[in-house]
């Protein structure tokens, strides 16, 4: 019987030691997936998924911050950026400023908007077309 009671104790802390592994693993891809990890180029022609969006994120030899120019349906926004971590701090026209958090992962990006007073907030998943760069 005791044989019996040490087996499921040593499977009890094998069961809370996988589980303790596994859960660390995926914390830690999770954070990974923030921002820029691979040190992918984030200059160039982005296009939404589905096609509604046009990105030029422009570098600008000897300036700071960045630019972008976004062709959307609702018009056309361009602003500055500077990379901070895992986000794009924005100032647009206007001295409009606002973080946003992003993934970005060779020829992908993804872009998520958060809630605010004035929209529900958002996600775009972008695909890299080109580096043509554009000043609008």
């Amino acid at each position: 019987m005791k044989k019996v009671d040490s087996i499921k104790w040593f499977l009890r802390i094998a069961l809370v030691f996988f589980a303790t592994m596994l859960f660390t693993t995926v914390v830690v891809a999770q954070t990974n997936r923030i921002g820029n990890p691979n040190d992918s180029d984030i200059y160039g022609e982005w296009v939404s998924l589905d096609g509604e969006h046009k990105l030029y994120m422009n570098y600008i030899p000897h300036q700071d911050p960045s630019t972008f120019v976004r062709i959307s349906p609702d018009g056309i926004h361009s602003g500055s950026f500077f990379i901070q971590d895992k986000y794009l701090d924005i100032t647009k026209a206007g001295d409009e400023w606002y973080r946003l958090l992003f993934y970005l992962d060779g020829l992908k990006l993804i872009v998520e908007k958060p809630e605010s007073e004035i929209s529900e907030g958002e996600a775009w998943i972008f695909q890299k077309v080109s580096n043509k760069q554009t000043q609008y």
